[in-house]
């Protein structure tokens, strides 16, 4: 169920980007975006430069259509590969 007042874990995690991350420049990157849940919070704090990662294609294209991403990486996450994007603090 993703009614906002049972699920609640992308204002969570957005609640405490808020309050710790103060530059509302920042990269970030959603990992596991889905449909944009997280990013909606996010805006709503006022960041603006929010990219996506998520492996299905379907859940990005809702994504898309709410345009709160500057990006999207259509890929799987798995424990043992790295992903397509890159490796350090400058990048993300």
């Amino acid at each position: 169920d993703l009614n906002p007042n049972i699920y609640r874990g992308p204002l969570i995690c957005s609640s405490i980007c808020n309050v710790y991350l103060t530059d509302r420049n920042a990269k970030i990157l959603d990992i596991g975006a889905g449909t944009g849940f997280v990013a909606e919070y996010l805006t709503k704090f006022g960041y603006t430069n929010i990219d996506a990662l998520e492996p299905s294609e379907g859940m990005v294209a809702i994504a898309k259509a709410k345009n709160l991403y500057n990006n999207f990486v259509v890929e799987p996450i798995y424990a043992d590969k790295t992903t397509s994007i890159p490796d350090g603090i400058d990048n993300y």
